[in-house]
This record gives C-alpha cells, structure tokens and sequence, in this order.
C-alpha cells in the first residue's frame, strides 16, 4: 500500500471527524496542519510517520507536497467535496465511500483521535501560528527563501531555543575537551 492510498484516507478521515465532532475553524488550511500534526506525531511516537508524504514549507507553515493533488483526486472519485462557505475558505467535507481505515494501524487511528481531540477547540490561524513556531519548517523556510523547500521528518527532535542552557554549554565544553575539538 503506497503512501498515496494513505494520504487519501487520512484526508478522508481527518475531513469526517472534523465536521462530525465540529471543528472550530473546520478548512482545509486546518485539514494540512493536522496531516502535519499526525505525521509528525507519528514519526516522534513510532519513528515513522502515518502516510510517508513529504512535507514542504509552505507560507502557512507545513504541508504535504501532494495535498492538493490527493484533494483534487478525491474530489474527482466524488469522495470528497470543497465547499465554499466563508471567504476564501474551503470546508473539506467527506462524502461517498467512507474512508478505509484497514489501512492503518490501531496505533496511528488512536494517534490521529488524539491529535483530533487535542485540536478540536483551536482555531486554524493558532495552528499556523503553532506551526511557525516548529523548528524543522522555520529551518526549512528560511525567511520566505526556503518556500516549498523540504522539511525532515526528523525535526520534529530539534529545539527551536537559540540559547543553550548553562549545564548544556558545560557539558558542550566537557565532550568537545574529550573529542580534542577547540572551542
């Protein structure tokens, strides 16, 4: 199974639960940082992510490259429908077959709940403001520079600090006097 069928799905599912529990916020900007959130998640918890899309820096933080094709794609097989009811705002709606979770584990449906429950009160403009914050897309994109550049799932382990904590840059001077590396 490619991670193609599993973007499908989990757009799919995400887009359901969001108009079945009542999302605050409920687009589809909203719908990319919970893909985002899922598979990073997802990669942190069980050292890979839910569907294996690439991600790339996007203005509003995360996306996966193949959102929109996935989103076209399923709107053609009349799976999903955009709706515009807001100003430039695009609600995702499921409709047709219902998403084939078979093709996740209990683990990642239980993570992606998870992800769903914690973000279901917060607005997409706080989340792309969270997203912002996230060290691997603010690496990635670099001022606007790095637009559509990739981001590593690995970042995910990365620290946004800019300043060491006293006990780090000690220790930093500790392994670097061991290694014979000059400060």
């Amino acid at each position: 199974m490619g991670e193609k069928q599993k973007l499908h799905e989990l757009i799919l599912y995400v887009a359901q639960r969001m108009e079945q529990d009542q999302h605050v916020g409920r687009g589809r900007i909203k719908l990319a940082k919970l893909l985002w959130r899922c598979d990073f998640a997802a990669f942190w918890r069980f050292g890979q992510p839910i569907t294996e899309a690439q991600y790339q820096a996007d203005r509003l933080g995360p996306a996966p490259v193949d959102e929109l094709l996935a989103l076209r794609d399923l709107e053609n097989a009349g799976r999903l429908e955009l709706l515009n009811e807001w100003d430039q705002q695009q609600i995702p709606v499921a409709t047709g077959e219902p998403p084939n979770l078979d093709v996740f584990t209990a683990a990642e449906i239980a993570l992606v709940d998870d992800q769903l429950r914690r973000y279901q009160w917060v607005t997409a403009r706080t989340m792309v403001d969270e997203a912002h914050e996230f060290p691997g897309w603010i690496n990635a994109w670099r001022g606007g520079e790095g637009k559509h550049s990739p981001i590593r799932f690995e970042s995910v382990f990365w620290d946004n600090r800019t300043e060491l904590e006293p006990w780090e840059d000690e220790y930093a001077k500790v392994l670097a006097a061991e290694l014979g590396i000059s400060s």
